[in-house]
């Protein structure tokens, strides 16, 4: 079978298509908020650093640091051993790979986890924008979704990514129990669906961005073991 049908019609619709820029599609969403301020930017999850690589490829937006997370684990009990690296010795040459965009631009990048960056800050440390694509698991991405929310500046904004995403049930899940929860603190809600497809596969699936703007400054929030029992249980 060749790698895409060639016969396009209303029945046989699958040539390989050109879809929106997923990551040009994001930064447009945060010009429009941002205009022209200098913002500081967290991004939870970073892989190959392609965010990175687009922001700095614009001259319309203004990033005062960046701040790049991701474990890079690539250990047996790692659930993104072999979708996005083969072995731990892979995700070490991804990891320095990625460090050096970071570094070249001046930005930083730290290989940890979500919860012991969160855990080594200061009451004071707040950021503009926070995007969250980390561990896509219900439980981790619930914590992300509840604790970075408090680490946005006022007027700042908490991006979401891959709800209705089939591949990502339980980010779906906890994005829609965060709102149910946290509607009275979200001044505005947003969200951009997107289809692409993925390499090797022939049908395309879809996407969305959701973005939280807060109604006001959130108070710090410490770090303790049983924040998210308790935040399950409401």
């Amino acid at each position: 079978m060749e790698e895409y049908f060639m016969i396009n019609n209303e029945i046989w619709n699958l040539p390989k298509k050109k879809f929106e820029n997923r990551r040009k599609v994001f930064w447009d969403i945060i010009k429009q908020n941002f205009q022209d301020k200098k913002i500081s930017v967290l991004e939870i999850g970073v892989y190959k650093a392609g965010f990175l690589k687009d922001v700095l490829g614009r001259n319309d937006l203004k990033i005062s640091r960046y701040t790049g997370i991701d474990p890079y684990l690539g250990a047996e009990n790692d659930p993104y051993l072999g979708l996005y690296w083969k072995n731990k010795s892979d995700a070490d040459k991804i990891y320095e790979e990625s460090l050096n965009v970071f570094t070249d631009s001046g930005n930083t990048l730290v290989r940890t986890t979500s919860q012991e960056f969160y855990k080594s800050l200061k009451p004071n440390d707040v950021y503009d924008l926070i995007i969250i694509d980390g561990d896509h698991t219900f439980n981790s991405a619930l914590w992300d979704l509840h604790f970075w929310f408090k680490r946005v500046k006022k007027g700042g904004m908490l991006i979401a990514d891959d709800y209705a995403n089939v591949d990502t049930p339980d980010v779906t899940r906890a994005i829609n129990t965060f709102i149910k929860v946290n509607e009275h603190k979200i001044e505005k809600i947003g969200y951009k669906r997107l289809e692409f497809q993925n390499k090797g596969k022939y049908i395309p699936i879809s996407l969305t961005f959701v973005y939280f703007l807060p109604k006001v400054k959130n108070e710090y929030v410490e770090y303790r073991e049983e924040e998210l029992e308790r935040y399950l249980k409401r």
